[in-house]
């Protein structure tokens, strides 16, 4: 009788603490989209052709967030494709600019670095709150490969919200908007898509 409590005792604790990592162990896929909040065409830009290329270069690579359990330990990564996201994310925005997406014939090419993407994760009781940091250095080329503008767009422990569910997915997309807007509204930027 002794040992049949002790076995339950067991179980009953490693079911508890398996209840407190949940979901935690498994890893996630998200895929952040792009959603416009700059609606004004800019002057000009229809007349201009833009090669875009984005480069992937998080030590991380493609994750983009993380789980922790019940205690607040990092457990399994939340996982896009960092590359594809941000080019279909900076196409969308440069044409909601006006401008014209191409691979040929262009006038000018964006090479757009990311060095770190993360929605970092806390645990509240029943939520989780996130920050988010980007690194993500843009360079703007004209058709012979002279620089016309280089800058490095850095945001620091941005906050994207606290959620009970999904929050990964939709912190991740607040930081991609975040940093896609920043780069799409800088003058200095547009100056240099659009200068002749």
């Amino acid at each position: 009788m002794n040992t049949n409590i002790k076995t339950a005792a067991k179980l009953a604790a490693f079911a508890g603490a398996f209840a407190l990592t949940g979901c935690a162990f498994m890893p996630a896929s998200v895929h952040p989209t792009y959603t416009d909040t700059y609606e004004q065409k800019l002057a000009g830009a229809s007349s201009v052709a833009i090669k875009t290329l984005v480069s992937n270069d998080k030590k991380n690579k493609n994750e983009v967030s993380y789980k922790r359990d019940g205690f607040g330990i990092k457990m399994a990564g939340v996982y896009s494709n960092v590359e594809k996201d941000f080019i279909g994310a900076l196409n969308v925005a440069l044409r909601d600019k006006g401008f014209i997406i191409r691979n040929n014939g262009y006038q000018r090419k964006i090479v757009l670095v990311v060095k770190h993407f993360m929605a970092d994760e806390s645990n509240g009781l029943i939520t989780q709150d996130y920050t988010g940091t980007s690194v993500i250095g843009v360079k703007v080329c004209n058709n012979t490969g002279k620089i016309l503008f280089s800058h490095i767009f850095i945001i620091k422990k941005f906050p994207l919200g606290r959620y009970a569910i999904g929050g990964a997915g939709i912190a991740s997309k607040k930081l991609l908007n975040t940093a896609i807007n920043d780069i799409v509204s800088d003058n200095r930027f547009l100056h240099a898509l659009i200068q002749r």
